[in-house]
């Protein structure tokens, strides 16, 4: 019963992590350019805010079902399962991705996202505003990036849980 619950959380808390990556990437990211600047702001701050959490509780709670998991399996052998050299590497290699996924959202979500969004006040000078404009332009741009490395490691990793059959369904 143990193993049934914990891949149901291992299987939900994934699908909401890479569900939203994907909205974010696929439908909120082409949905911009049809939106006036002003809304765009607003709804963009919005929404990175919220998707920041979400993302990491989703990756946290993830990451916490995929330990216990593992360990329930390790416990299940008795610790004398011999574990071949690529699964090892394919552990190894699928930890560091979740990993490099956390990172990515935490970065994103405290320093590039709020940097993309800082405010001009009225009494700053031209080359002031300018600075400023070109500070959230190229904010913008590494988030662009950011979110599509984001997506290209999750999908590798979700290559990897399916390949590998850590959670069997």
């Amino acid at each position: 019963m143990t193993k049934i619950l914990l891949e149901t959380i291992f299987g939900i808390s994934w699908a909401i992590y890479l569900g939203g990556a994907l909205i974010m990437a696929l439908v909120w990211k082409p949905l911009q350019k049809y939106l006036p600047p002003g809304q765009t702001a607003i709804v963009c701050q919005t929404m990175g805010k919220k998707y920041k959490w979400i993302g990491l509780g989703s990756l946290g709670v993830f990451g916490a079902s995929w330990l216990l998991l593992g360990l329930e399996s390790l416990e299940a052998s008795s610790w004398s399962n011999n574990f071949s050299n690529a699964s090892i590497a394919l552990g190894l290699l699928a930890t560091i991705l979740w990993c490099t996924l956390v990172y990515l959202v935490l970065s994103m979500g405290l320093k590039i996202h709020p940097n993309s969004h800082v405010r001009i006040s009225a009494t700053v000078d031209d080359t002031q505003k300018e600075q400023i404009k070109s500070s959230r332009k190229a904010a913008i741009k590494k988030m662009d990036l950011m979110l599509k490395i984001e997506l290209s490691v999750a999908l590798v990793l979700s290559f990897i849980i399916a390949a590998t059959g850590v959670v069997k369904i």
